[in-house]
């Protein structure tokens, strides 16, 4: 390592004819010699060959045109950092403070032009999770926070770090940063649902550095805040600060939740602040937040995005595609009061669940809210058309929890969607072949019209009308509209052409049909 030390003084300050690209190639290598060799040398020796990296990189790399090179000041800043957090508090450092932090302060700002969001966030969770004050104080708030806030002017990537972040002090440690940081937050409306899903932090430090934080805000969003609710109550306490606010348009709330929804749902940070406030507007009431607004203004837009999620990015959301996927449900919550005792906190998505049979204070849509069929048929498509995790993943999710409610399939579904609606879902649970989704269908109350309009769509696929003929034999109200079309599918598969087929599955079927047929004939005479 002390080899390479010289090495690097040779290359960035004795060899004048060093071609730019050619440095930052052999000071790329170099690090990551060093980085290899931690275990077999001092953190301070380590740390004194990174930095020279980093001088060394600040001299050349804004010349530098190879675009491969542009993650090396990421890399370089890492690396040190990482060397704080395994080390002790290093006086040599302290020491050369000065000549440090300016030189820190010029990778980040080589990090922020050439690097993606994400790699800015990693710097600033690692720099608020070095273990000494003295380092945080002295070295990575004045050379890293502070120029990464000034070089961004966003404000939501501190607010996604905030959110990532488990241990609670390194939570504090951020936002206690931030509260002084008031002409930032002018800029972003939308760091209220951040703020909100902060409030609601299991830890009530956090719950007080997030009040805080809300007090330095020029123009607070909320007329009056309880503090001493959300310090107690946290989560618990959102629903009661929205709707005690409810002289406030509730629209702005919900567009800042779709407006997240366009620049940070990637995050899961705020994939999880989303959840948070989406089921905090559910529980505040219909009065305050209508289901119609909820979806039209936030949950559609979240919808389809989820629906676009790679299975990567799917694997952090399930608190926010839970939040989602319970509007599908159509419970209107008119009375919060009568569904106090009713309220379940799950885990740190905060996901809530009742019954409507069990609170007078919850009804059912009527109408179903527009665009909502169409979003649950294009899911249950997409998971029969694309076998991706992602798409599989939200419609089995769907499948449980509309198809499984009994109030749904019973009175939305039965009472209040069309016939052609009706027909658009049950088709697709039939072409999605899965064993979840046949027993949602066997689930449904289908007239008999439905039921013979499926069976003559679906004469030609085997598996559909054997879950069909499953429902029909299952079902008390068979009737001689369903009897005849049972006849006409028996018919249609047992013609001559068809009868020579060696075929056990339509031999099945057609057994499944006469059993109907029996079925029919028992229960009519």
């Amino acid at each position: 390592v002390e080899t390479a030390i010289q090495c690097l003084r040779n290359i960035f300050f004795d060899d004048k004819g060093a071609r730019d690209e050619t440095i930052l190639v052999q000071s790329s290598v170099l690090l990551d010699f060093v980085v290899k060799a931690k275990n077999s040398c001092s953190k301070d020796l380590q740390r004194k060959a990174i930095m020279n990296i980093i001088h060394g990189m600040n001299i050349t790399h804004p010349q530098v045109k190879d675009e491969n090179n542009n993650t090396m000041p990421y890399n370089a800043l890492e690396a040190w950092i990482d060397t704080l957090v395994e080390g002790e508090d290093s006086t040599t450092i302290i020491g050369e403070k000065k000549k440090t932090v300016s030189a820190i302060k010029k990778c980040v700002k080589l990090v922020i032009k050439h690097e993606d969001d994400d790699k800015i966030l990693q710097l600033i969770t690692k720099a608020v999770s070095v273990p000494s004050d003295t380092l945080y104080k002295k070295l990575l708030l004045p050379a890293l926070l502070e120029t990464a806030i000034t070089s961004t002017s966003s404000i939501m990537l501190f607010m996604e770090a905030a959110l990532q972040l488990s241990t609670p002090s390194t939570v504090v440690r951020l936002l206690s940063f931030l509260t002084g940081k008031k002409e930032y937050f002018q800029k972003e409306a939308i760091v209220i649902i951040p703020m909100l899903a902060l409030m609601g932090h299991d830890d009530s430090t956090v719950r007080q550095a997030a009040l805080d934080l809300y007090d330095n805000l020029s123009e607070p969003p909320f007329r009056e805040v309880s503090k001493s609710s959300i310090l107690l109550d946290g989560a618990t306490a959102l629903p009661d600060l929205l709707r005690n606010n409810n002289d406030n348009d509730p629209a702005i709330l919900l567009k800042h939740c779709a407006t997240i929804c366009q620049k940070w749902i990637n995050f899961r940070g705020h994939q999880r602040a989303l959840a948070i406030v989406l089921s905090s507007t559910e529980l505040a009431g219909e009065a305050s937040f209508s289901l119609d607004n909820r979806w039209a203004l936030a949950g559609g837009l979240i919808f389809r995005k989820l629906l676009d999620f790679d299975d990567k990015v799917l694997d952090e959301s399930s608190s926010l595609v839970e939040a989602v996927v319970r509007m599908f449900k159509g419970a209107l919550i008119n009375d919060a009061s009568e569904i106090f005792n009713l309220v379940i906190v799950k885990g740190s998505s905060r996901s809530r669940s009742y019954s409507v049979g069990r609170a007078s204070g919850v009804s059912l849509a009527d109408p179903y809210p527009d665009g909502m069929v169409d979003a649950l048929v294009k899911s249950l498509t997409l998971a029969g058309d694309d076998e991706s995790d992602s798409n599989c993943y939200i419609a089995s999710h769907i499948i449980s929890t509309v198809f499984g409610s009994d109030s749904w399939c019973n009175i939305i579904f039965k009472d209040r969607l069309n016939s052609k609606d009706r027909m658009r879902i049950t088709n697709q649970l039939l072409l999605l072949q899965t064993v979840e989704a046949n027993k949602a269908f066997l689930r449904l109350p289908l007239p008999a019209g439905d039921l013979c309009s499926l069976l003559k769509e679906h004469t030609n696929n085997l598996v559909a009308l054997a879950t069909l003929l499953d429902y029909i034999r299952s079902s008390s109200s068979s009737s001689t509209e369903v009897a005849n079309g049972m006849f006409s599918v028996l018919e249609s598969i047992s013609s001559s052409d068809i009868m020579l087929e060696d075929d056990n599955g339509m031999d099945f079927v057609r057994h499944s049909t006469l059993s109907g047929l029996l079925e029919y004939c028992h229960t009519s005479s």
